[in-house]
């Protein structure tokens, strides 16, 4: 387990390579970390479409910054360096880990 100077502890995101379509092997992941249990929420390859670690489904896009609901097309997240921001409340929600 990894600290950062922000004092968060990052944990091991688990096998989040299992999806068949999640991509090539190699490519570096970027674990969204939820604040609340420090447990990975979302993954992605590529910075711009996330899954859910539960089930692989699409959950979010990221633009210009924020973090825009795969399903409604709502502002989810504002993302502030490695961190993501409830986009009504401005409350932490998630941090970046990488694998």
């Amino acid at each position: 387990m990894d600290r950062n100077n922000t004092g968060l502890r990052f944990v091991s995101p688990g096998n989040i390579h299992s999806e068949p379509t999640a991509g090539p092997r190699g490519l570096e992941v970027t674990v969204l970390m939820r604040l609340q249990d420090q447990q990975p929420f979302a993954y992605t390859h590529d910075h711009r479409e996330y899954r859910r670690v539960v089930d692989h489904t699409p959950w979010a896009h990221e633009f210009d910054g924020w973090l825009i609901s795969a399903r409604s097309g709502r502002p989810l997240a504002m993302q502030v360096g490695n961190f993501y921001l409830d986009s009504e409340t401005l409350s932490l929600l998630y941090f970046e880990s990488s694998d």
